[in-house]
């Protein structure tokens, strides 16, 4: 039996340059691409879908969009042997998707990538 008594989830946003709607089909590839590296990773993972608003400095107003969680549950020790990996995920998606951060949540702990 194993223990997986930490999780981290990634929040991958469904807009590109803070509020512009990307592609189904660029999204997906992303979503999949995530899953891949978190799956060799810690051995599995799981996306599921939400939605919700968030303030934009840059743009001065609410933004609303769905997003995509994608969560791991893993060991305190995987986890903290690749939290690097995990933050350059999430750099990799702000690059790609030109946002102004990403959302990383540790273990109930919000963090801005």
């Amino acid at each position: 039996m194993y223990i997986l008594d930490n999780n981290f989830k990634i929040y991958l946003p469904s807009t590109y340059n803070i509020d512009c709607r990307i592609d189904d089909g660029q999204l997906q590839d992303i979503k999949k691409d995530i899953i891949k590296k978190l799956s060799i990773i810690f051995g599995g993972c799981t996306s599921y879908d939400a939605f919700g608003g968030w303030y934009s400095e840059d743009k001065k107003r609410v933004i609303n969009e769905h997003v995509l969680i994608i969560q791991c549950f893993t060991t305190s020790e995987l986890l903290k042997k690749n939290f690097k990996n995990i933050t350059a995920i999430c750099k990799d998606i702000k690059s790609i998707l030109k946002q102004e951060a990403i959302s990383l949540e540790i273990n109930n702990t919000l963090k801005f990538i």
